[in-house]
Protein backbone atom coordinates (compact mmCIF):
# COMPACT_ATOMS: atom_id res chain seq x y z
CA UNK A 1 0.00 0.00 0.00
CA UNK A 2 2.85 2.40 0.73
CA UNK A 3 4.14 2.04 -2.85
CA UNK A 4 0.66 2.74 -4.22
CA UNK A 5 0.25 5.81 -2.03
CA UNK A 6 3.68 7.16 -2.93
CA UNK A 7 2.78 6.85 -6.62
CA UNK A 8 -0.64 8.44 -6.09
CA UNK A 9 0.97 11.37 -4.29
CA UNK A 10 3.03 12.17 -7.41
CA UNK A 11 -0.29 12.51 -9.27
CA UNK A 12 -1.73 14.81 -6.63
CA UNK A 13 -4.05 12.15 -5.20
CA UNK A 14 -4.53 11.35 -1.56
CA UNK A 15 -3.68 8.03 0.11
CA UNK A 16 -5.75 4.98 -0.77
CA UNK A 17 -7.66 3.46 2.13
CA UNK A 18 -8.96 -0.08 2.36
CA UNK A 19 -12.55 -0.26 3.62
CA UNK A 20 -13.65 -1.98 6.78
CA UNK A 21 -13.47 -5.76 6.43
CA UNK A 22 -11.48 -5.64 3.18
CA UNK A 23 -9.26 -8.65 3.99
CA UNK A 24 -12.32 -10.85 4.57
CA UNK A 25 -13.99 -9.89 1.30
CA UNK A 26 -14.06 -12.07 -1.80
CA UNK A 27 -11.59 -11.54 -4.65
CA UNK A 28 -14.40 -9.96 -6.68
CA UNK A 29 -15.21 -7.43 -3.94
CA UNK A 30 -11.55 -6.58 -3.29
CA UNK A 31 -10.76 -5.96 -6.96
CA UNK A 32 -13.96 -3.99 -7.55
CA UNK A 33 -13.13 -1.78 -4.57
CA UNK A 34 -9.59 -1.05 -5.74
CA UNK A 35 -10.57 -0.43 -9.37
CA UNK A 36 -13.36 1.94 -8.39
CA UNK A 37 -11.32 3.83 -5.81
CA UNK A 38 -8.70 4.45 -8.51
CA UNK A 39 -11.33 5.44 -11.10
CA UNK A 40 -13.57 7.61 -8.92
CA UNK A 41 -10.59 9.47 -7.43
CA UNK A 42 -9.73 10.56 -10.98
CA UNK A 43 -13.25 11.71 -11.82
CA UNK A 44 -14.19 8.57 -13.80
CA UNK A 45 -17.42 6.62 -13.55
CA UNK A 46 -17.25 3.57 -11.26
CA UNK A 47 -17.80 0.01 -12.38
CA UNK A 48 -21.38 -0.90 -11.48
CA UNK A 49 -20.49 -4.35 -10.23
CA UNK A 50 -19.27 -7.86 -10.99
CA UNK A 51 -20.96 -10.34 -13.33
CA UNK A 52 -20.59 -14.11 -12.87
CA UNK A 53 -20.54 -14.53 -16.66
CA UNK A 54 -17.57 -12.18 -16.95
CA UNK A 55 -15.96 -13.93 -13.97
CA UNK A 56 -15.82 -17.12 -16.05
CA UNK A 57 -13.90 -15.36 -18.83
CA UNK A 58 -11.55 -13.69 -16.34
CA UNK A 59 -10.87 -16.98 -14.58
CA UNK A 60 -10.06 -18.69 -17.88
CA UNK A 61 -7.55 -15.94 -18.65
CA UNK A 62 -5.94 -16.26 -15.23
CA UNK A 63 -5.50 -20.00 -15.72
CA UNK A 64 -4.10 -19.62 -19.24
CA UNK A 65 -1.51 -17.00 -18.28
CA UNK A 66 -2.89 -14.59 -20.89
CA UNK A 67 -5.36 -11.70 -20.96
CA UNK A 68 -8.90 -13.13 -20.94
CA UNK A 69 -10.79 -13.58 -24.21
CA UNK A 70 -13.89 -11.41 -24.44
CA UNK A 71 -17.14 -13.36 -24.55
CA UNK A 72 -18.92 -13.23 -27.91
CA UNK A 73 -21.32 -10.36 -28.44
CA UNK A 74 -19.44 -7.76 -26.42
CA UNK A 75 -18.22 -4.57 -28.10
CA UNK A 76 -14.43 -4.88 -28.30
CA UNK A 77 -13.93 -1.11 -28.56
CA UNK A 78 -15.72 -0.61 -25.25
CA UNK A 79 -14.05 -3.42 -23.34
CA UNK A 80 -10.66 -4.35 -21.92
CA UNK A 81 -8.98 -7.51 -20.67
CA UNK A 82 -5.96 -7.58 -18.35
CA UNK A 83 -3.73 -10.26 -16.87
CA UNK A 84 -1.23 -10.12 -14.03
CA UNK A 85 1.23 -12.78 -12.89
CA UNK A 86 0.11 -12.24 -9.28
CA UNK A 87 -3.24 -13.10 -7.71
CA UNK A 88 -3.08 -10.43 -4.98
CA UNK A 89 -5.54 -7.60 -5.82
CA UNK A 90 -3.43 -4.95 -4.06
CA UNK A 91 -0.23 -5.96 -5.84
CA UNK A 92 -2.09 -6.27 -9.15
CA UNK A 93 -3.44 -2.73 -8.69
CA UNK A 94 0.10 -1.44 -8.26
CA UNK A 95 1.45 -3.36 -11.26
CA UNK A 96 -1.44 -2.39 -13.55
CA UNK A 97 -1.44 1.31 -12.72
CA UNK A 98 2.01 2.27 -11.50
CA UNK A 99 4.56 -0.23 -12.84
CA UNK A 100 3.30 -0.90 -16.37
CA UNK A 101 5.75 1.38 -18.20
CA UNK A 102 9.34 1.17 -19.36
CA UNK A 103 11.54 -0.46 -16.74
CA UNK A 104 8.55 -2.06 -15.03
CA UNK A 105 6.95 -5.49 -15.22
CA UNK A 106 5.41 -5.01 -18.67
CA UNK A 107 7.65 -7.23 -20.82
CA UNK A 108 6.04 -5.85 -24.01
CA UNK A 109 7.19 -2.33 -23.11
CA UNK A 110 10.71 -1.84 -24.46
CA UNK A 111 12.68 1.20 -25.59
CA UNK A 112 12.26 0.57 -29.31
CA UNK A 113 8.58 -0.39 -28.98
CA UNK A 114 6.74 1.85 -26.51
CA UNK A 115 3.21 1.27 -27.82
CA UNK A 116 2.30 -1.38 -25.24
CA UNK A 117 3.64 0.72 -22.36
CA UNK A 118 0.95 1.60 -19.80
CA UNK A 119 -1.68 -0.35 -21.77
CA UNK A 120 -3.15 -1.82 -18.57
CA UNK A 121 -3.26 1.60 -16.92
CA UNK A 122 -5.05 3.08 -19.94
CA UNK A 123 -7.51 0.19 -19.89
CA UNK A 124 -8.39 0.60 -16.20
CA UNK A 125 -8.68 4.38 -16.42
CA UNK A 126 -10.54 4.67 -19.72
CA UNK A 127 -13.89 6.39 -20.15
CA UNK A 128 -16.31 3.62 -21.12
CA UNK A 129 -20.02 3.97 -21.93
CA UNK A 130 -22.39 2.61 -19.31
CA UNK A 131 -23.43 0.25 -17.96
CA UNK A 132 -19.90 -0.65 -16.88
CA UNK A 133 -19.41 -4.20 -15.56
CA UNK A 134 -16.44 -6.30 -14.52
CA UNK A 135 -15.28 -9.89 -14.13
CA UNK A 136 -12.42 -11.16 -11.94
CA UNK A 137 -10.64 -14.51 -11.75
CA UNK A 138 -7.46 -15.93 -10.24
CA UNK A 139 -5.40 -19.10 -10.24
CA UNK A 140 -2.48 -20.62 -8.36
CA UNK A 141 -3.19 -19.03 -4.99
CA UNK A 142 -1.94 -22.10 -3.16
CA UNK A 143 1.29 -22.46 -5.14
CA UNK A 144 2.49 -22.99 -8.68
CA UNK A 145 1.82 -20.46 -11.40
CA UNK A 146 -0.17 -17.51 -10.10
CA UNK A 147 -2.35 -15.22 -12.14
CA UNK A 148 -5.19 -12.73 -12.01
CA UNK A 149 -7.49 -12.01 -14.93
CA UNK A 150 -9.70 -8.96 -15.26
CA UNK A 151 -12.45 -8.12 -17.75
CA UNK A 152 -14.07 -4.67 -17.98
CA UNK A 153 -16.98 -4.09 -20.36
CA UNK A 154 -18.65 -0.79 -21.19
CA UNK A 155 -22.10 -0.53 -22.73
CA UNK A 156 -22.69 -4.12 -21.63
CA UNK A 157 -26.42 -4.83 -21.80
CA UNK A 158 -25.99 -8.57 -22.22
CA UNK A 159 -24.82 -9.28 -18.66
CA UNK A 160 -26.05 -8.31 -15.21
CA UNK A 161 -24.47 -7.61 -11.85
CA UNK A 162 -25.09 -10.74 -9.79
CA UNK A 163 -21.93 -11.20 -7.69
CA UNK A 164 -21.27 -7.93 -5.88
CA UNK A 165 -22.44 -4.34 -6.38
CA UNK A 166 -20.40 -1.19 -5.88
CA UNK A 167 -23.24 0.41 -3.92
CA UNK A 168 -22.90 -2.29 -1.25
CA UNK A 169 -19.14 -1.73 -0.92
CA UNK A 170 -19.13 2.06 -1.08
CA UNK A 171 -20.85 2.34 2.29
CA UNK A 172 -17.78 0.83 3.98
CA UNK A 173 -15.20 3.19 2.49
CA UNK A 174 -12.86 4.95 4.91
CA UNK A 175 -10.75 8.10 4.64
CA UNK A 176 -7.13 7.70 3.63
CA UNK A 177 -4.46 8.72 6.15
CA UNK A 178 -0.87 9.52 5.20
CA UNK A 179 0.64 7.66 8.18
CA UNK A 180 -0.44 5.45 11.07
CA UNK A 181 2.02 6.94 13.59
CA UNK A 182 2.60 10.68 13.80
CA UNK A 183 5.65 11.98 15.67
CA UNK A 184 5.74 15.55 16.97
CA UNK A 185 9.48 16.38 17.03
CA UNK A 186 10.47 18.23 20.16
CA UNK A 187 6.86 19.10 20.91
CA UNK A 188 6.53 21.06 17.65
CA UNK A 189 3.35 20.78 15.54
CA UNK A 190 3.16 18.05 12.91
CA UNK A 191 1.09 17.71 9.76
CA UNK A 192 -1.23 14.82 9.00
CA UNK A 193 -2.68 14.36 5.51
CA UNK A 194 -6.14 12.85 5.13
CA UNK A 195 -7.95 12.14 1.88
CA UNK A 196 -11.28 11.06 0.45
CA UNK A 197 -11.00 7.90 -1.63
CA UNK A 198 -13.69 6.26 -3.75
CA UNK A 199 -16.29 8.87 -2.83
CA UNK A 200 -16.74 12.45 -1.68
CA UNK A 201 -16.38 12.61 2.11
CA UNK A 202 -16.75 14.89 5.08
CA UNK A 203 -13.83 13.83 7.26
CA UNK A 204 -13.69 14.64 10.96
CA UNK A 205 -10.66 14.25 13.19
CA UNK A 206 -10.73 14.36 16.99
CA UNK A 207 -8.39 13.62 19.87
CA UNK A 208 -8.97 11.50 22.96
CA UNK A 209 -6.83 13.73 25.19
CA UNK A 210 -7.28 17.45 25.91
CA UNK A 211 -3.49 17.77 25.73
CA UNK A 212 -3.67 17.45 21.94
CA UNK A 213 -5.51 19.53 19.36
CA UNK A 214 -6.17 19.26 15.63
CA UNK A 215 -6.97 22.04 13.19
CA UNK A 216 -9.02 22.05 11.13
CA UNK A 217 -11.15 19.41 12.83
CA UNK A 218 -13.07 18.58 9.67
CA UNK A 219 -12.66 18.72 5.88
CA UNK A 220 -15.21 18.44 3.09
CA UNK A 221 -13.49 16.74 0.17
CA UNK A 222 -14.32 15.45 -3.27
CA UNK A 223 -13.02 11.98 -4.18
CA UNK A 224 -9.24 11.95 -4.55
CA UNK A 225 -8.74 15.27 -2.74
CA UNK A 226 -6.69 15.78 0.42
CA UNK A 227 -6.66 18.01 3.48
CA UNK A 228 -3.68 18.91 5.69
CA UNK A 229 -4.28 18.86 9.44
CA UNK A 230 -2.07 20.56 12.03
CA UNK A 231 -1.60 18.47 15.18
CA UNK A 232 -0.38 20.26 18.32
CA UNK A 233 0.58 18.80 21.71
CA UNK A 234 0.67 20.67 25.01
CA UNK A 235 4.01 20.72 26.91
CA UNK A 236 4.62 17.41 28.65
CA UNK A 237 2.06 15.51 26.59
CA UNK A 238 3.23 12.05 25.59
CA UNK A 239 0.82 10.29 23.26
CA UNK A 240 -2.76 10.29 22.03
CA UNK A 241 -5.05 8.51 19.59
CA UNK A 242 -6.53 10.49 16.74
CA UNK A 243 -10.00 9.41 15.65
CA UNK A 244 -10.53 9.81 11.90
CA UNK A 245 -14.06 9.30 10.60
CA UNK A 246 -16.27 10.14 7.64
Amino acid sequence: MSAINQARATEGLGPLALPTGFSAESLDAQMLTLVNEERVDRGLAPVKGVSSFLDVAARAGARSGNPPVLPKGLAVGHSATLWSSVWSPILADYLFLYDDGEGGVNLDCVTHHLGPCWADRRALLASYPGPLLMGVGSSGRGGGVSGLGLVITGGDRLDRVNVVRWTSLRARLRPGVSMSVLVLPGGHPATLLVGATGSAMTITVSTTSPAFSVAPSSCVLKAGATCSLRVVAAPGATSDTLLVAS
